[in-house]
């Protein structure tokens, strides 16, 4: 059924299919598959134990591949919460603890559940553009992410 003519369409369909969208653990994830090219596919082998084929292919892929240190323009995706607020760039979620926040900025939930500094000039909400250092990465399975930090200069709620 997919070993005949159509066999590198069906491959390129299931690299598509099986790759974007995914966590590949410490390599990122990958926001999308740019190119499978026909030579880059490359014979199969049959597999005497089991009958299937294991076919090799390569291919060009755009990754989300944060790393410690790394700085990112986010977007807030819950800030409901005295604990911190969570931010979001592509699929990378980051939380950002009160602890890793400047010191005049508090929780007040009266102003409609945000994070408001001592002179009101600053306010993190949901919606809100945030530029976060990442000091922390997790990794589980198939999944990734951090804790970041905007209690440094040039940190924080960035004006449109």
């Amino acid at each position: 059924m997919f070993l005949g003519s159509k066999l590198r369409e069906h491959v390129k369909h299931k690299v598509l299919q099986e790759l974007e969208g995914q966590c590949l653990g410490k390599h990122g994830y990958v926001i999308s598959v740019l190119d499978v090219k026909d030579e880059d596919i490359l014979p199969g082998q049959i597999d005497n134990d089991t009958g299937s084929v294991n076919i090799t292919v390569w291919y060009s892929v755009i990754l989300l591949r944060p790393f410690r240190n790394q700085v990112l323009d986010t977007v807030v995706t819950l800030a409901s919460d005295e604990n911190g607020f969570f931010t979001k760039v592509g699929p990378l979620m980051i939380f950002v603890s009160r602890h890793n926040m400047p010191e005049d900025i508090s929780f007040n939930p009266i102003a409609g559940d945000c994070w408001v500094s001592e002179d009101e000039k600053v306010e993190i909400r949901e919606g809100s553009l945030v530029r976060v250092r990442i000091i922390g990465l997790n990794f589980d399975a198939g999944n990734m992410s951090a804790i970041g930090t905007i209690k440094e200069t040039y940190l924080g709620q960035l004006e449109i």
